[in-house]
C-alpha cells in the first residue's frame, strides 16, 4: 500500500499541489486506488523528495532544564539591558543640562548691523534735511 497524495506531502515536507503536479508531470510514477485517489509508492516518492527528518523526542525533564536555563539567560539580558537604559538616560539628562547652561552663557545676539547702502541713504537725507549752507560772500 503507499502514500496518498497529502500523506505523501506530509512524509515530505512538502505541499499537497507540488506532490500531485508531479505525479501529473510524470516525475513521480504513481497510480490510483479503488476510490480515485493518488496511489504512490514510498520508495518512488523518495528517490525524488527526500523524507522528513523527524526530530527525536525529548523527555520533558529535558525540556525543562533547557527551558529554565534560556529563561535565565534572558533574565540576565533584560537585567543587563535595564542598566544600560538607566545609565544613557543619566548620561542624556546630564548632556540637557550642560547645553541649557551653555545656552544661558550666550551673549545676547547684537542688533543687526545698517548696511552700507542703508547708512548711505540715512546719511543723504540727513545732508538734504539741513538747510542750505551760507554762500562765501566774496569780497
Amino acid at each position: 500500500m503507499g502514500y496518498t497524495a497529502q500523506q505523501a506531502a506530509d512524509a515530505t515536507g512538502k505541499s499537497k499541489t507540488t506532490i500531485t503536479r508531479a505525479c501529473r508531470k510524470g516525475t513521480i510514477s504513481c497510480g490510483f486506488d479503488a476510490h480515485g485517489r493518488y496511489d504512490i509508492d514510498p520508495a518512488e516518492l523518495h528517490r525524488v523528495y527526500p523524507p522528513v527528518q523527524i526530530a527525536p523526542a525529548q523527555n520533558d525533564a529535558d525540556a525543562t532544564v533547557c527551558t529554565d536555563e534560556i529563561v535565565e539567560v534572558y533574565k540576565q539580558q533584560n537585567d543587563d539591558l535595564r542598566r544600560q537604559v538607566a545609565e544613557l538616560t543619566g548620561l542624556l539628562s546630564q548632556a540637557q543640562t550642560t547645553i541649557q547652561i551653555q545656552t544661558r552663557q550666550l551673549a545676547a545676539p547684537q542688533k543687526k548691523r545698517r548696511s552700507f547702502r542703508q547708512w548711505l541713504r540715512s546719511w543723504g537725507a540727513d545732508q538734504t534735511n539741513q538747510s542750505e549752507p551760507q554762500k562765501a560772500i566774496s569780497s
